[in-house]
């Protein structure tokens, strides 16, 4: 399934490709290839249900936070060529839910 938008993101656990898709959201595993360009794998590393979001905000900063209801909270720095893809994300969950 192809995802509705994507932005490569830096967390906790290091690179990582944030993917939205209908149902959910999703981290998928990243490799560099042999120019130093990241390229997302198909492993999902961690997702949750898009139902479960709370809400989503990106900063100025180049900060992506996406809390869910359970009281857990995905926290992202975004590369000044990924600020598009991630402002795409948060559109498009305020477009579809109440974030």
């Amino acid at each position: 399934m192809e995802a509705i938008a994507t932005a490569f993101v830096s967390g906790p656990d290091g690179p990582a490709q944030l993917a939205l898709f209908p149902e959910e959201v999703a981290l998928r595993k990243v490799k560099r290839s042999l120019l130093g360009k990241l390229k997302a794998t198909d492993e999902i590393t961690a997702s949750k249900r898009r139902a479960e979001i709370k809400s989503a905000a990106f900063d100025k900063a180049g900060e992506l936070e996406i809390a869910f209801g359970d009281g857990a909270d995905w926290r992202f720095d975004v590369p000044e060529d990924q600020i598009s893809g991630a402002q795409n994300i948060v559109a498009e969950l305020a477009a579809s839910g109440p974030v």
